[in-house]
């Protein structure tokens, strides 16, 4: 018989694996019968498969709209091929639309602040080391009252400290 694309040896009393096309779920099914077909045309095997409902049913594995699979590694391994198949097309869809922003930086540092405006400033912000100093000088309320609201256009804005706007178009590089 061919599954799929392969060619596979189905035996009576042998489990396989259905993989459903209608949601994402598998079910065993055991081979309980083989049909050998001889016409003009040639010869032909098809099976007949037992359910794992309550009622035990009995139908011709064509009838089943599933992947099917002898073993549970061949199983997994499709499994994890559409999965891997399914996120690559994801993150290629992703890239594509990368292509809307402009002044893309990859891989910002968390001491880094990438602003998008017509003068493509790159605002370098405090490292962490000075980040941890001044929280252990200052208290959640001074904290709060040290920084201010900037609006950066298009309906952006951005929290500052303002004893940082010397540093504006500083540059670690």
């Amino acid at each position: 018989m061919t599954l799929g694309e392969k060619k596979v040896n189905i035996g009576v009393g042998q489990i396989v694996y259905l993989l459903s096309n209608k949601d994402i779920k598998v079910y065993p099914a055991q081979v309980v019968e083989e049909i050998n077909r001889k016409t003009l045309s040639g010869s032909e095997t098809s099976y007949v498969i037992k359910l794992p409902d309550k009622n035990k049913s009995e139908v011709h594995i064509s009838k089943i709209d599933a992947e099917i699979f002898t073993s549970a590694e061949e199983l997994e391994e499709a499994m994890i091929n559409n999965a891997k198949n399914k996120i690559r097309s994801l993150l290629d869809a992703a890239r594509e639309l990368e292509s809307m922003f402009d002044n893309v930086k990859h891989n910002v540092s968390d001491s880094d602040i990438l602003i998008r405006d017509d003068k493509n400033i790159n605002e370098v912000v405090e490292t962490q080391q000075k980040k941890k100093r001044r929280r252990r000088r200052s208290t959640a309320k001074e904290k709060k009252d040290e920084k201010i609201t900037v609006d950066l256009g298009d309906g952006l804005t951005a929290k500052m400290d303002p004893t940082m706007i010397d540093n504006i178009g500083v540059s670690n590089e």
